[in-house]
């Protein structure tokens, strides 16, 4: 089947001023070539960061190939929210080879990325710009009245219906997220009160989408910040300022609010470390301080970026040690040690595919390296380690070891007749390799087994 490759050249005018576009108005910007092959979305460069205004924001989208290619189906929306269905633009014009929107930049949060997205089908498509809105004087103030007004207003009625875990989401190529981190996702309203569950398998390599349903009038002005101090729980505390709103207060406000709608805005948070992660809410109000309007705490899971092991190795290479028999007629040289041999191994796996959290049970194929605690000096091992979350290691590979051997000057062999002592015989260390398999656990785990095995034994035992 024939493969068709469109190339689709995306124009993005940003007209300034008011809601009346004309030519003058529009910045038409470089560009930004698109592929299509196997009805599937590639852009050939990053989406760029653009800044907007209140007035219209013009997209157009040209469609050429060989042979031509069509537009017909291509749609273009702003992810003002997340978690809200897909709302198409208006197209103003549509041809076979030709597309144009036209929509208010007032539509594009002010505090927060938007990202302008394209795509042929009911697929997430390509975001073709990241859209910040400038703050305009039409944005309303907010006092510290105000916030406590906005706050107790209830966008209960207007909540999401989302799965109880929002998980972990990985950004696209475009980069709809600050980072090119994956990044846990949590529903929260500006108070701080968790209404989704937090993410499972959350962990320090990853940012936080934090979701907050709020009333629209916040969001010129709401960001989150990971933080380390813990709130008192059931109080709002406001920065800079003496008085405490507490949750009693907020409530006995509803019923004097008028209806405005509410938004679920997302922001980021970064850098979080393992073990307990703490965000603050706040706003900036009209006087320039910065008001704590609430916090959550999130667990954070550790990562590693490889094992330290300890356990059983089964290896293949002998260590033999010589001594003499009588043969009925002779005193000869026999083998007294020799085959496989049980040791004791501390291993090193490094995680070559990246950081591991080993909350999430899967399977891992790494190389390992590590030494024989029965003799470190004289061994070593380097071969491949399976392990299921980091519970057990499965290593097998290659095992290199000084052994004793007949020195071969001697002519000596097995069975050669030998009339002075045992220590007398003429050996040698030589280096030799074998195959080994080992089984061993996490070097905590180890130390755990050991100090358990050595508290239960009791003297005389």
């Amino acid at each position: 089947m024939k493969r068709a490759v469109y190339v689709i050249g995306v124009w993005i005018g940003i007209v300034c001023g008011t809601s009346q576009a004309n030519a003058q108005d529009t910045l038409e910007l470089a560009p930004v070539a698109v592929h299509v092959a196997a009805n599937k979305l590639t852009a050939s460069s990053r989406a760029a960061a653009q800044r907007v205004q209140d007035g219209p924001v013009s997209l157009t989208v040209t469609c050429t190939a060989n042979g031509g290619a069509d537009c017909s189906n291509l749609q273009a929306w702003l992810v003002v929210d997340s978690l809200a269905p897909r709302n198409p633009l208006t197209a103003v014009s549509r041809a076979a080879d030709r597309v144009r929107w036209v929509f208010a930049g007032k539509n594009v949060a002010s505090n927060q990325t938007t990202p302008l997205r394209i795509s042929g089908d009911t697929s997430a498509g390509i975001a073709v710009a990241n859209l910040t809105r400038e703050a305009s004087s039409d944005d309303e103030p907010v006092d510290k009245a105000k916030l406590a007004t906005l706050l107790a207003h209830d966008c209960s009625a207007q909540r999401p219906r989302v799965p109880r875990d929002l998980g972990i989401a990985e950004p696209d190529r475009a980069s709809d997220a600050p980072s090119k981190r994956a990044y846990g996702r949590i529903l929260v309203s500006p108070i701080g009160a968790i209404l989704s569950q937090p993410p499972q398998h959350f962990n320090d390599q990853m940012d936080l989408q934090v979701l907050v349903l709020m009333d629209a009038h916040l969001d010129p002005v709401f960001s989150v910040v990971r933080s380390s101090p813990i709130r008192a729980v059931g109080q709002l505390n406001i920065a800079g300022q003496d008085a405490t709103i507490s949750s009693d207060q907020i409530s006995k406000l509803h019923g004097k609010v008028p209806v405005q709608p509410c938004i679920t805005a997302p922001r980021y948070a970064f850098d979080f470390a393992s073990g307990k992660g703490t965000v603050d809410l706040q706003v900036q109000l009209s006087d320039g301080t910065v008001a704590k309007t609430g916090s959550f705490e999130i667990a954070v899971n550790p990562t590693y970026t490889g094992a330290l092991s300890m356990g059983v190795l089964r290896t293949t290479l002998a260590a033999p040690t010589f001594g003499l028999t009588w043969n009925g007629t002779d005193s000869v040289i026999v083998e007294k040690k020799g085959g496989p041999r049980t040791l004791y191994a501390v291993l090193y796996t490094p995680f070559v595919w990246g950081p591991r959290d080993f909350t999430v049970r899967d399977f891992s194929l790494n190389p390992t390296i590590g030494l024989i605690l029965n003799d470190i000096g004289k061994n070593a091992v380097v071969g491949g380690t399976v392990d299921w979350g980091g519970a057990v290691y499965l290593t097998g590979g290659v095992h290199g070891a000084e052994v004793t051997e007949l020195d071969p000057a001697s002519k000596l062999t097995l069975e050669s007749k030998f009339d002075k002592a045992s220590t007398e015989i003429p050996t040698r260390s030589h280096l030799r390799a074998g195959g080994f398999f080992a089984i061993s656990v996490d070097l905590r785990a180890a130390a755990a087994l050991l100090k358990a095995a050595l508290g239960s034994a009791t003297p005389g035992t």
